[in-house]
């Protein structure tokens, strides 16, 4: 139901009880002074003619003192006769009048009688006697019942005016200056609910609804400059966050520098070697092309190495695309492979290659993840061993149910953490490296990457026995 109709209903509900109850209590009022006057007539009417009935029934006898009581009466409205109260014909009073009429001296009764009410009064005479005589007044109440009539007939009317009135004068109140306003007010909170915060309503309501109207669109300017100050902020987030990537990402370029130095040492040999043999005399055109194809195929590995170094190292945007997850993390350990040869350290991958490692995400940023736990775990075994690298799917229950996952391991067999290092190792610029060895930033970097792509981290450390970090992708067809 609207609210215009609703208030309709109430002030019409409203005003009909107050009506009918002023209706009632004025029947109530006018009867009780029907009843008055009757009573008070009865009463003048009995002093009027008590000494005349003494005096009368003292000369006459009885008989004649009533017949002087039923002529005094008016045969069509009042009918007056002189009875005793222990006489067979005396007034069918109940206990409760009895006791009134010989406390007070009188008492008022209405009875039903055929076509209409009548009012019985009995007044008791004050002459002496033994048994106490009564004169009974029995008067017909057609006009109260009239009266009655014509008020509530009156009263029906004048509500039935009143009512309709009210309620054409609430109705139209309402659709004009409650219904319409509302339903503004209705489209402007969906036109917020859905992000338009350029529709105003301009109402011009001088009350709590034009109020309301106006702190609706002050809300949508506040809201329209929140968004605008958000995007702003989220944008300079977004480009510090890719800005501390590519930090972290030239200072692991240039731990890896060393490792790709020694890498291009071999080939450069070659190459100047075979150099040598070309520029001898006396070699032939065969030799010369041999030497030619071996320097050649040398410099095709030097490039190689040096694109994949500065494809690692270039700073780009985002670019998720359905890329097989192995492939990326064999990329990664043929780059991070001469880092940790120079340590000491092995890198030894678990990944079946017949299983689908298929997923939707930023290649070269799993390759910044995989680089900063891989340089983590070298630096963590200073005496030289193997990391395992593991790929494998998983199923994890959370508040969405049930979902699949890439799970990525990295496991070195180092000194490992403590738990109060354990607990603080993504937060920003919190290391335990000596000064020079690291910037703090490697794993906080590969946890906002991880969770961009909607993966999680999990850390298992203890001292002495070394680390295992796990990377949560979504698979494909979670992703």
């Amino acid at each position: 139901m609207k609210l215009a109709l609703r208030f309709t209903v109430a002030l019409v509900a409203a005003m009909t009880m107050a009506l009918a109850l002023n209706a009632y209590l004025r029947v109530r009022r006018e009867v009780a002074l029907f009843d008055q006057k009757i009573l008070n007539h009865a009463r003048a009417m009995s002093r009027t003619l008590e000494p005349f009935v003494l005096e009368r029934w003292r000369e006459q006898g009885l008989d004649a003192a009533r017949d002087l009581v039923a002529n005094a009466g008016d045969a069509d409205d009042v009918r007056i006769r002189l009875t005793f109260l222990d006489e067979a014909s005396a007034p069918r009073l109940s206990s409760t009048e009895h006791e009134e009429l010989l406390r007070r001296g009188f008492v008022m009764t209405k009875r039903d009688a055929p076509g209409e009410g009548v009012a019985v009064t009995c007044v008791r005479l004050s002459f002496p006697a033994s048994n106490p005589g009564v004169l009974e007044f029995t008067e017909t109440i057609r006009g109260e019942s009239a009266f009655v009539r014509q008020t509530v007939v009156s009263a029906a009317f004048t509500a039935l005016m009143l009512t309709s009135l009210c309620a054409a004068s609430a109705l139209i109140l309402g659709v004009f200056f409650v219904g319409r306003p509302v339903r503004a007010l209705v489209a402007q909170a969906r036109n917020i609910g859905a992000g338009n915060f350029s529709e105003r309503l301009h109402l011009r309501q001088r009350d709590e609804i034009g109020e309301l109207a106006r702190e609706f669109d002050m809300m949508s300017e506040r809201l329209a400059r929140a968004r605008d100050d958000i995007r702003a902020a989220t944008e300079a987030k977004l480009t510090a966050l890719e800005q501390l990537r590519h930090v972290e990402r030239v200072a692991t370029v240039g731990k890896l520098a060393a490792g790709v130095a020694h890498e291009l040492g071999t080939p450069l040999q070659v190459v100047s070697g075979y150099a040598r043999l070309i520029t001898e005399d006396g070699a032939s055109g065969a030799e010369a092309r041999e030497n030619a194809g071996v320097i050649r195929e040398q410099t095709a590995r030097m490039t190689r190495i040096i694109s994949q170094l500065l494809d690692f190292a270039r700073r780009r945007s985002a670019e998720r695309s359905e890329t097989d997850l192995a492939d990326i993390v064999e990329r990664a350990i043929q780059l991070l492979t001469p880092i940790a040869e120079r340590a000491n350290v092995r890198l030894r991958l678990n990944a079946a290659r017949e299983a689908s490692w298929r997923a939707v995400i930023d290649g070269e940023a799993i390759i910044q993840v995989l680089s900063n736990l891989v340089v983590n775990g070298v630096q963590a075994m200073p005496g030289g061993g193997t990391i395992f690298i593991d790929l494998s799917r998983t199923t994890r229950i959370g508040e969405l149910g049930t979902k699949d996952y890439f799970q990525l391991s990295v496991r070195d067999t180092g000194v490992g953490m403590p738990p109060d290092v354990r607990n603080h190792v993504f937060e920003p610029f919190f290391t335990t490296k000596p000064t020079g060895h690291g910037t703090g930033l490697g794993l906080s970097v590969a946890y906002g990457i991880v969770a961009d792509l909607g993966g999680t981290f999990e850390v298992e450390s203890d001292v002495g026995k070394g680390s295992t970090f796990t990377v949560l992708l979504p698979a494909l067809e979670d992703a």
